[in-house]
């Protein structure tokens, strides 16, 4: 709907589902390729399959790995996996070739922080019981003679699916990026935290293995800087991923990358004949409808609960009486102004529904007005119908929408909507327009608009968002040390309103307000104390004692908080000391 009505031709992105042929020939390479995409009794993993599939055709046909030394496993149990992995290490006895492991499905983390891959029968209630740890892949792996080993696994660890839904609930947050000490073994995984991988359905792949697979068809040669001699590094690869995923993607998408030397050297492809890959404009016109495309999941999720909500609304408003308003009445609140985040940025939804909520409440109220109003004179004539006149411009928000994402309001609509601005006599409508501009300023990069954009939609509209105002005082805090004062102002107002942040959220958003307070206070200590030294005054080194102790109270703070969340208080207690100077001022268990 949104791509169609901004008027957007949908980008086609290049296939990676032909067979390359470069006519290379790898004789000693061993490969395994895993899919993972019909679960027994967890969601599937849409596209698992295709990817696997791609995975496969590249090995056979640009790297030229013998298919008789390719296995493709679909949908294996535990045993199986480990079963296959340990034929692959058997089969691979030449220090001159390379043992290739993919594994596209659901991963996971297991109490002890380990990272598992989880088998097709992984059951409901215990989906990590039997699973298979990323470890114990790593042991069979660098059991085998392979010269270079390499472990591509295109899995999310959070408990998340390829849409970004919870799946299944995880033993604990995803530690740290697996990154071998064997300099033989490489591991690259499409995601380093708890995130999802995503699906990128216009290609029908997940996001990460196009990019895998599509850099090592060529698109990645020279992405590390150098220029492109025909042959993909694991460097070029893992930089052209990364870059080019956060264009695609957005700020989620984040692969690991490899971090040595050694490994970052080995050519994982060379051929006279590899393709080149889409050019910056096709990146940015596939990145828009992407973009716009997340934008109408994100709409469509909102409006599929909304419209569950009506249903029960109607259901009691029918019956007509007190309850009906109170029910209609609720609905509008719930749903009048609603928003859902899309790459960090705020998007307005609406939800079609409200308007019917409103002219039912009018009509209610019009039914109360007429069983309370008695006829005054016969025959009056009615004076003329007054009819709101919607500015062609600006007068519908809702197609604005899209382009505010994009940064590419007109300079036309934003005088229109700064106009409407000052006639809007509806505050719902007024913060819905504030933030439509402010969604633009920040699109197209221009922080200067948005810090004026947030202040006056902070000051003069609706200061209750706890996340506005702490993005407003991080952004502020990037500024002059002068703005101290500001930045601990509006840091406190999110503060004021943290109830709105549940489980991690909470406690991150929290520790977070906390440590921009005591390094914003101790910036301004510093900055006092080089006041005072340059110039000596008993003004200046009162300023100085005072910034001090902001600085010493607002660490304290801090370090109280990151002690009771069970987070890491180091750089806490170090502000801390270094502004009371006294160790019994900072206690740490």
């Amino acid at each position: 709907m949104l791509l169609s009505l901004l008027g957007f031709a949908l980008a086609e992105p290049p296939s990676i589902d032909t067979p390359l042929v470069t006519g290379a020939r790898a004789k000693k390479d061993v490969a395994l390729v895993i899919s993972q995409s019909d679960y027994a009794n967890l969601p599937d993993v849409p596209a698992a399959e295709a990817d696997a599939q791609a995975v496969y055709d590249w090995l056979v046909s640009a790297r030229g790995v013998d298919p008789e030394r390719v296995t493709r496993v679909n949908n294996a149990n535990r045993q199986e996996m480990l079963s296959a992995l340990r034929a692959a290490r058997d089969l691979a006895r030449s220090k001159k070739g390379t043992l290739w492991v993919y594994y596209a499905g659901h991963g996971g983390v297991v109490s002890g922080g380990d990272r598992v891959l989880l088998p097709v029968d992984a059951p409901t209630a215990e989906p990590l019981a039997d699973s298979l740890d990323i470890d114990e892949v790593k042991s069979v792996l660098e059991a085998s003679r392979a010269g270079e080993i390499v472990l591509w696994i295109d899995a999310s660890f959070g408990g998340v699916d390829r849409t970004g839904l919870p799946a299944f609930k995880v033993a604990a947050p995803a530690g740290p990026s697996v990154v071998p000490a064997n300099e033989r073994l490489s591991v690259w995984t499409a995601t380093s935290g708890d995130e999802s991988s995503p699906l990128y359905p216009p290609a029908n792949h997940s996001l990460a293995t196009w990019l895998l697979v599509g850099g090592l068809r060529g698109w990645a040669d020279g992405a590390a800087g150098e220029k492109a001699d025909g042959k993909i590094t694991t460097q070029e690869l893992h930089t052209y991923i990364a870059k080019t995923g956060r264009t695609l993607g957005g700020p989620d998408f984040k692969p690991t990358r490899e971090s040595r030397a050694d490994p970052n050297g080995w050519v994982l492809v060379s051929a006279n004949n590899l393709e080149t890959g889409p050019d910056k404009e096709q990146l940015m016109a596939l990145a828009r409808a992407e973009k716009l495309r997340r934008v109408e999941v994100a709409q469509a999720r909102v409006r599929t609960v909304a419209t569950t909500d009506w249903t029960a609304v109607v259901a009691v408003a029918d019956l007509g009486g007190p309850e009906a308003e109170a029910a209609l009445r609720g609905f509008v609140g719930r749903w009048d102004l609603t928003f859902a985040t899309v790459d960090g940025v705020e998007v307005a939804i609406v939800v079609p529904e409200v308007a019917e909520a409103k002219a039912r409440l009018d009509a209610l109220a019009r039914v109360g007005k007429k069983k309370g109003t008695k006829r005054t004179r016969k025959g009056k004539k009615k004076g003329p119908a007054v009819v709101a006149v919607v500015n062609p411009v600006c007068g519908e928000l809702t197609p604005l929408e899209g382009s505010a994402l994009l940064g590419t309001l007109s300079e036309e609509v934003s005088s229109c909507l700064e106009n409407r601005l000052l006639e809007e006599k509806l505050q719902t409508t007024k913060d819905r327009i504030s933030r439509l501009l402010m969604v633009n300023a920040e699109a197209k990069g221009d922080s200067d608009e948005w810090l004026s954009l947030a202040q006056r939609h902070l000051e003069d509209f609706d200061r209750s968002d706890p996340d506005l105002c702490f993005k407003y005082a991080l952004v502020l805090a990037r500024g002059d040390v002068a703005d101290g004062k500001e930045v601990i102002h509006w840091a406190d107002y999110a503060l004021e309103n943290k109830h709105v942040w549940e489980g991690p959220l909470y406690t991150a958003r929290v520790f977070n307000i906390y440590r921009l307070k005591a390094e914003t206070a101790t910036r301004m200590w510093h900055d006092s104390e080089a006041v005072f030294l340059e110039e000596r005054s008993d003004d200046n080194e009162a300023a100085a004692d005072e910034a001090r102790g902001l600085a010493r109270n607002y660490s304290r703070e801090w370090l109280d908080y990151a002690r009771a969340s069970g987070q890491p208080v180091d750089r806490a207690l170090e502000m801390c000391l270094s502004a009371s100077g006294n160790a019994a001022a900072c206690p740490v268990d």
